[in-house]
């Protein structure tokens, strides 16, 4: 245990890898030449054009552009790329490029980039395009841009930097990480902030990208006026809560319009779980307590398009596959590796957790002093398996230091929300 990237180390094999590709139709080649019989010269021309040397069209890439899931040779590209309204019926091209991050400017970088490819999109996947990328050509430990094409029309530009070799002596590393970013509640200052921050590696994100819902009295209110989104956008009918896919690819699409967070993610690759929100508050298995529902009834449809729309909208290496049920399709929890100086174990506690011992009401299920069947023997967080794999990347791991990405809280909290220092 403790050797390997994020992608190697779980469960992604290479087969793995490119029949996930290989299932968005994505292509990769060195350099700006498309190789014959890939695609027409023609078709190259309009794919890639003269967009390098013209200003970038947010028409057409309304979510800008994202990477995330960092390896020494690898990383994974996002975006979600608009054809025009013509060509919005079926499959469509979108090409991309990695260049060096050095001293050329953005032009001249990208007119000899390191990497080229094209990759396919669809309304079925809501146009959003997410390529793998492994090549021996990307180096450890190094700044690169990346950036998207189609129909001639180019992408802002996106930066990250690839992980240090395995096992190589590296003395630090600089990190951020958030949680909880409600978009009705404020404007991402903190993003803002972050975004200035110089030199950081990697940002990791612990969850609750998007909230499911839109007006809850508990906790969203009072913000700002122009961040409030109507209920009424949402098709499913919930009062304003998310319940369908179309819903939960609504909110992706409408958070990732924030200037602030698409900076943010334009400057650094992100390493992504997520929290109860990205499905319901609170949420644990395909159960969501405070549905309108009855909250003991699991909602497998609901589960699965939480699960597929994360997927879709984050730039994370992790293989999704709807043929499965909604508990076993996707597989968030995995490892990475910074040289000989860190491992970054991350966990889910949302999908294979418990429900809530003492009772479903919010102060049960929050704030509760305790009733004993918490104690009880098998109760989990994390499932047995991933708990024995949690176990084992930690112990195994012979990185100087250990640190764990959780996305709930280990500190018990009083009535007003506030953590607690537990008595001995």
């Amino acid at each position: 245990m403790g050797e390997g990237s994020g992608w190697a180390r779980y469960h992604l094999s290479r087969r793995d890898f490119l029949r996930y590709s290989l299932a968005t139709g994505a292509v990769v080649w060195a350099g700006s030449q498309v190789p014959r019989g890939l695609i027409g010269a023609a078709e190259a021309e309009k794919l890639f054009g003269a967009a390098d040397f013209t200003p970038p069209n947010l028409k057409f890439f309304p979510q800008s552009v994202a990477s995330g899931d960092p390896a020494p040779e690898g990383i994974v590209l996002w975006t979600r790329a608009l054809p025009a309204p013509r060509d919005r019926d079926g499959s469509v091209r979108v090409g991309y490029r990695i260049a060096l991050d050095d001293e050329r400017s953005d032009t001249d970088a990208f007119s000899s980039p390191v990497l080229s490819g094209v990759a396919q999109t669809s309304p079925g996947r809501d146009f959003t395009v997410k390529v793998q990328v492994r090549d021996e050509r990307l180096r450890p430990g190094t700044k690169y841009r990346c950036r998207f094409y189609i129909d001639g029309k180019r992408s802002r530009s996106g930066r990250f930097k690839t992980l240090p070799e395995r096992g190589a002596d590296v003395g630090s590393a600089r990190f951020g990480y958030i949680s909880c970013q409600d978009y009705t509640n404020g404007y991402y200052t903190a993003l803002y902030h972050l975004e200035g921050e110089d030199d950081l590696d990697l940002i990791v994100h612990l969850g609750d990208y998007i909230y499911e819902t839109m007006a809850e009295d508990n906790f969203q209110g009072g913000g700002p006026e122009e961040r409030q989104i109507d209920p009424a956008r949402l098709g499913s009918g919930t009062n304003g809560e998310a319940d369908t896919l179309a819903d939960y690819r609504f909110l992706y699409r409408k958070y990732k319009t924030d200037p602030n967070l698409q900076a943010l993610h334009e400057k650094y690759a992100f390493i992504t779980i997520w929290d109860d929100h990205e499905f319901a508050n609170d949420g644990y298995r395909s159960f969501a307590p405070d549905s309108a529902d009855s909250p003991r009834r699991a909602d497998a449809a609901r589960r699965a398009a939480a699960n597929r729309a994360w997927a879709e909208f984050t730039a994370t290496g992790v293989p999704y596959n709807a043929d499965k049920g909604p508990l076993e399709e996707i597989r968030i929890y995995r490892t990475f590796d910074v040289g000989n100086l860190m491992s970054l174990v991350l966990t889910d506690e949302r999908l294979y957790r418990d429900g809530p011992p003492c009772g479903f009401d919010t102060f049960d299920r929050v704030f509760t002093p305790g009733c004993g069947d918490e104690e009880s023997e098998g109760r989990t967080m994390l499932g047995e398996r991933q708990k024995r794999w949690f176990l084992d990347e930690i112990i195994g791991s012979n990185r100087r230091w250990k640190i764990w990405g959780n996305e709930t809280a280990l500190k018990p909290a009083d009535k007003k929300g506030h953590l607690r220092r537990r008595h001995q």
